[in-house]
């Protein structure tokens, strides 16, 4: 930074001299990382004022307070630096006194022109603390769909429909940019237990969607015949709270435990089976709907017995349970975006015109006629569906989906447009920043429902940006901003240095309440610079 306040200093007491009074207080704040103020352009022939311009676009708050991660104290000035800035302080006033015969007059100007080089000196020799951003593993900035049908004593109609229907949930997932995994009519007890494992070791969360039938309470059968039971699962998802933050479980009694009452086999209503096992949470709520919890999981299954998809959702109505089913993932991931709690909402407003706390179905009161299987002749069968937990989680993901607008100073982008999209694709927006005190950034919408009132109006979640510093041994001063309307409430989410040319996922941090995103370079030192290849963004709630 020598060289900028060198010059810096040298303007100030130009503009000093020249006018010999202060027109217009400017206060600018430098440092390594933040620099707030603006540049102020004079033509070197007739000393007039050029251009005055932010040095950072119109995004307000850039508020910049690194994590101290790695903490390097700025060296001080060289002293022969420190000589010739005084030297020309003094030189300056020199000057007014003796060419333009000002007298004791000019010598006035001494302690302000002192005051600038005082607050260069202190600025250049202050400490600074460097957030270097970390990559992660490319599949840890993604969310895992698991989604599994049991063909085990299923009819041919219901076979048909499982396959539609997993089609279509696996879709709604893969719009999102969710890695997905579909088993409709081959999962096994092994594989269900060996994708828990590996789900949590290698993605941020997991979704999952099962049907079939049971094998007693809190147990389910495979097609293959195996069983799982909660306590497999158990053991599979052990030490992962809410990583499993999302478990609908379309089976009966999957949210029933097996007790003897005065010696009879009893199915009760019970969160410590496979609610407990699959989110690795003691005591969630059992209303998950009307009261949740402060966890980040929720369980739906059912209690005693569970809807088909080619029969009605319960005896007094002709919707099928596919219908439902179908409904609730459209609002959770397509229509909407809503959270759990309003999916189940809309779908019943949607299908029966009421709100689904006055719905049959869970209040208890339904019926639905069981065909027969695993032993269970055919008949009707009390009904009622289960939400455990917090209802209030959100299945959807965001992503930067369109281009919203560009802001140069000094540096520039390249391919506004690429940065956009569901998933990286190796096509890259260049944002360049060269010289000290250039800023570019590019700004784009994020896949945010546009219905008003929808609990998915806006963006929230966990941030992830993909790319790459185009120079190893100049690393990029990347911020991240976020904003409500694109106008002037933006907010920084996080800024950091990237390092590595290889690319990759970097964690920014959380962020509530967004419509809008932005990624900017801006070059805080002559020997860093900042020229950033981003290829994509993604929210995960």
């Amino acid at each position: 930074m020598a060289s900028f306040p060198l010059k810096f200093s040298f303007l100030c007491c130009f503009l000093l001299i020249k006018y010999n009074y202060i027109d217009t207080f400017v206060y600018m704040r430098l440092c390594e990382l933040n620099t707030y103020g603006v540049v102020v352009r004079v033509w070197a022939d007739n000393g007039q004022v050029s251009t005055i311009n932010p040095m950072i676009f119109n995004i307000e708050d850039l508020e910049t307070n690194p994590p101290a991660n790695n903490t390097a104290a700025t060296p001080l000035l060289p002293t022969a630096l420190f000589v010739v800035m005084l030297a020309a302080t003094i030189g300056c006033c020199s000057y007014v006194a003796v060419v333009k015969k000002q007298g004791l007059k000019a010598w006035k100007t001494l302690p302000l022109c002192g005051l600038i080089l005082f607050s260069l000196l202190a600025t250049a020799c202050q400490p600074v603390t460097a957030n270097y951003l970390g990559s992660v593993l490319d599949s840890k900035a993604n969310g895992k769909a698991e989604i599994y049908a049991s063909y085990w004593e299923q009819p041919s109609a219901e076979k048909v429909s499982m396959a539609v229907l997993t089609t279509l949930i696996q879709a709604r997932f893969n719009a999102l940019g969710y890695d997905t995994n579909r088993a409709c009519g081959t999962d096994t007890n092994n594989g269900v237990y060996w994708n828990i494992v590996y789900d949590k070791l290698h993605y941020a969360r997991t979704a999952v969607f099962h049907f079939g039938h049971m094998a007693d309470a809190a147990n389910y059968h495979c097609s293959d015949g195996s069983v799982v039971t909660y306590g497999d699962v158990n053991n599979a998802a052990n030490g992962t709270p809410d990583h499993h933050f999302f478990t609908c479980m379309w089976a009966c009694n999957t949210a029933s435990m097996s007790e003897y009452i005065s010696g009879v086999k009893t199915w009760v209503p019970s969160t410590n089976g496979l609610a407990k096992s699959w989110s690795q949470r003691s005591g969630l709520s059992a209303d998950g709907f009307s009261s949740p919890d402060a966890t980040g999981s929720c369980f739906i299954g059912f209690h005693y017995a569970s809807p088909g998809l080619t029969t009605t959702l319960y005896t007094d109505t002709t919707v099928p349970g596919f219908d439902f089913i179908d409904k609730f993932y459209d609002y959770a991931l397509t229509t909407g975006g809503y959270s759990v709690h309003d999916s189940l909402n809309q779908a019943s407003i949607s299908l029966f015109v009421l709100p689904f706390i006055l719905n049959p179905r869970w209040t208890g009161s339904a019926y639905t006629y069981f065909p027969g299987a695993t032993g269970m002749s055919a008949g009707n069968y009390s009904c009622q569906m289960k939400v455990y937990g917090n209802s209030y989680v959100y299945l959807r993901q965001y992503y930067a989906a369109s281009y919203y607008g560009v802001q140069e100073y000094g540096g520039f982008i390249v391919d506004p447009y690429y940065v956009n999209g569901v998933a990286p694709d190796a096509s890259y927006t260049q944002i360049w920043a060269w010289r000290t005190g250039d800023s570019s950034a590019i700004m784009s919408t994020m896949t945010t429902s546009s219905v008003m009132g929808s609990s998915s109006y806006f963006a929230r979640g966990h941030v992830y940006i993909y790319g790459y510093s185009l120079q190893n041994d100049i690393p990029s001063c990347v911020y991240v901003l976020r904003s409500e309307t694109g106008s002037n409430d933006w907010v920084e989410i996080n800024n950091g240095y990237i390092t590595s040319e290889t690319p990759a996922w970097y964690d920014i941090g959380y962020a509530n309440n967004f419509k809008y995103i932005a990624i900017a370079c801006y070059n805080t030192d002559p020997g860093w610079g900042c020229n950033f290849m981003a290829d994509s963004v993604r929210v995960i709630p």
